[in-house]
């Protein structure tokens, strides 16, 4: 008993659970965006060309995901897939934007870069996607 205690388990060390566990968060955020665009296993299936069984497999968590596969499925649910490296005192944040992203002018160059803390941009403006700066 004193050896468990003065042994605690440190499972971010263990790359299977860390394997399983990423695999959970993804499958909880695939339905939670499935819930909240209504779209269904066969309309998921249809959107990536396999079969409905496939689809209740990978959300069951009964098969191997590649990040490859990661990627069709939240390409086909119209969300971006984001794989980031933490250190061990680091923690990663997903935050929602409270409003539409903006342009505000930054100090030290002039030019507008894309900030999402701020209001919404004017109408009529977008973004380059190249280097982030407004076109009209």
């Amino acid at each position: 008993m004193n050896k468990l205690k003065a042994a605690p388990l440190d499972l971010d060390s263990d790359p299977g659970f860390v394997a399983d566990f990423i695999k959970g968060q993804f499958v909880e955020d695939v339905l939670r965006v499935m819930e909240e665009t209504g779209v269904n296993k066969s309309q998921l299936s249809g959107r990536l060309g396999k079969s409905r069984q496939y689809v209740g497999k990978l959300l069951n968590e009964r098969t191997n995901f590649t990040v490859e596969t990661m990627a069709e499925v939240a390409c086909a649910l119209g969300c971006r897939l984001a794989v980031r490296l933490a250190g061990r005192n680091e923690r990663i944040a997903i935050l929602r934007p409270k409003a539409k992203p903006a342009l505000v002018r930054r100090k030290s160059s002039g030019r507008r870069r894309f900030d999402p803390a701020y209001a919404p941009a004017q109408p009529g403006r977008r973004m380059d996607d190249d280097d982030k700066t407004c076109a009209a």
